[in-house]
């Protein structure tokens, strides 16, 4: 992912227009939310007990790698300002490609993130047995620092691979990294990630339904369904399905249309506006894994709304005691 598209450096304008303020005012906000709402759930998941499980551990390292995405939104605000835009990044084309290479290596990171957690609900719910037996911390570790490890190496890697800049060449990644780096590797990367969640999830559909099937079934006639143990079971794990599923909705929403884009900008100029916005719209899902947690976890909802009260009674709690101190 870049924010950059094809322009000729020796033609850019310094002139900060209103569409150039709107994008830098849009990302320093949007980078303020991210880094809020995934502390917040970093803290959430650590503090409240009953949301210590072990897929919850990748929701923490996907809060975590969000997190590095909303730092990383700073000095993409600044490249959005022109002046800054030809002064560091269009001179130094190690900072150009920081940037990108960050974003990239993120939603890599996070993309293996959704991977390793569909395999889990896949084992969680249609192999219970085997889950219990080979999954725990230490494998859920191994696998997340295996997904930190890919992204953060896909990160630094246009460090080495770059090309410097030449005359009449801004910071532009189209001309600057290869077309296995942005075009192939991206693309292959990110649509066999995807493949994979697909099909883990439509296994897991299968086998939710069929287990829900045979309950009914099972069921003496007359007799109300809910009423057994194992369809609670069963009703819980769609539950965490379907809030996983909106999870990788979501994502796939945000991130596929820049993904294409990165290719297509080899072929076809894509406007630098709607690449800008293109970009904005794929960072923006940084912090959606918050809010849909909120919306449908109630005992997250219930932690974040106990956060926030602590929160404000110790505001309210240190006004006060500076009055006070302010009187005597």
């Amino acid at each position: 992912m870049t924010i950059t598209s094809s322009v000729n450096r020796t033609s850019e304008s310094t002139e900060i227009t209103a569409v150039d303020a709107c994008l830098f005012i849009l990302a320093l906000l949007l980078s303020l939310f991210i880094c809020t709402v995934n502390i917040v759930t970093i803290i959430l998941l650590w503090r409240t007990e009953t949301l210590r499980t072990l897929a919850n551990l990748y929701l923490a390292s996907l809060a975590a790698a969000d997190l590095v995405v909303g730092l990383g939104l700073v000095p993409m605000a600044l490249f959005l300002l022109p002046p800054t835009r030809v002064s560091l990044f269009n001179r130094y084309s190690n900072l150009c490609v920081l940037i990108s290479g960050l974003n990239l290596g993120m939603a890599g990171n996070s993309i293996i993130h959704m991977a390793f957690v569909s395999v889990d609900r896949y084992l969680f719910i249609s192999k219970p047995y085997t889950y219990q037996r080979v999954m725990n911390v230490r494998i859920v570790v191994i696998n997340v620092t295996s997904a930190w490890v890919i992204g953060v190496s896909y990160t630094f890697l246009p460090q080495f691979i770059h090309q410097s800049f030449t005359d009449g060449v801004k910071c532009d990644i189209t001309e600057l990294l290869p077309m296995w780096y942005l075009a192939y590797g991206a693309w292959g990367f990110y649509f066999t990630s995807v493949v994979v969640i697909l099909v883990m999830y439509t296994l897991i559909l299968r086998t939710a339904f069929k287990q829900r099937k045979s309950i009914q079934t099972a069921a003496p006639f007359g007799a109300p369904a809910n009423g057994n143990s194992r369809n609670t079971i069963s009703k819980s794990t769609l539950k965490s399905l379907k809030f996983f599923f909106t999870v990788f909705g979501i994502f796939f929403l945000c991130m596929t249309p820049i993904v294409i884009s990165l290719g297509v900008d080899y072929y076809v100029n894509v406007p630098v506006t709607l690449y800008r916005i293109l970009v904005i719209l794929a960072l923006t899902n940084s912090g959606m894994n918050f809010v849909i947690f909120t919306v449908q976890n109630g005992q997250f909802r219930r932690a974040v709304f106990k956060f926030f009260r602590c929160y404000s009674l110790i505001r309210e709690l240190n006004e006060d005691q500076a009055m006070v101190s302010a009187i005597t």
